[in-house]
């Protein structure tokens, strides 16, 4: 998962609703925020990642932009496996992780929990601006 936009990064364009937006277009919405270049906007938006049940997810973020971004994921609690090239062998399971400016991550979770489940930057105005997206279980 790459994360990005925000006044200092170097999203130029994204997709919203299925459509190609330039910067200005989605700042212009309220939009400046985007996971894998993809602007979230809402709950019933298509998901980004769909696993089966009972599957081990594996997720790497890659924060691109000039903010940090605790990324929380609604459903399930994973494990951080590595934060900033090292790794992490607490054992905790978590439902955030903090990724700092050119962070990088690796999160796993057992996708045991059907649905359809929010993953967005937990800076509520981040998620607002479309830092958001939606992983399905089925």
């Amino acid at each position: 998962m790459v994360l990005d936009g925000g006044d200092l990064g170097d999203l130029n364009r994204a997709e919203l609703r299925g459509q190609i937006a330039g910067m200005a277009q989605l700042v212009m919405m309220g939009k400046m925020w985007a996971i894998n270049g993809v602007v979230g906007y809402r709950m019933d938006m298509p998901p980004q990642f769909t696993f089966r049940r009972g599957e081990t997810a594996v997720l790497q973020f890659r924060n691109h932009s000039a903010w940090p971004h605790p990324m929380h994921m609604h459903g399930h609690h994973f494990e951080v496996l590595s934060h900033s090239g090292q790794p992490h062998r607490t054992g905790l399971r978590l439902d955030t992780v903090l990724l700092g400016p050119g962070d990088e991550a690796k999160v796993a979770f057992v996708a045991d929990n059907p649905g359809d489940w929010m993953f967005h930057c937990h800076i509520l105005g981040h998620a607002e601006a479309g830092m958001t997206a939606v992983v399905k279980v089925v």
